[in-house]
């Protein structure tokens, strides 16, 4: 239960960053995707060890599929519409 609460305190901090920093400056930090990446893949790691393996799958697809989306925008539109940052914090 505290390692619930732990990493939820954690992501909802790290997410409010990539929000408040999104909005001034139009980036997604690397190192804030990164570290939501890694909490995520710890809890797993040690909540459900069985379950780390499908979750990185998870995030690698849905990186993908969003990034499918971004350059079938690009390419549809001429114009960036969700940058990279954007697609690294979904995959993560």
């Amino acid at each position: 239960m505290l390692i619930d609460a732990s990493y939820t305190a954690f992501l909802a901090t790290a997410v409010a960053a990539v929000a408040i920093h999104d909005l001034r400056y139009m980036r997604v930090p690397d190192q804030l995707s990164i570290a939501i990446a890694i909490a995520g893949a710890s809890y797993w790691a040690l909540t459900n060890s069985a379950l780390v393996g499908p979750q990185l799958y998870t995030g690698a697809i849905f990186g993908g599929a969003i990034w499918l989306l971004r350059e079938s925008h690009r390419r549809i539109t001429g114009r960036v519409g969700l940058g990279l940052g954007d697609v690294k914090l979904c995959a993560a």
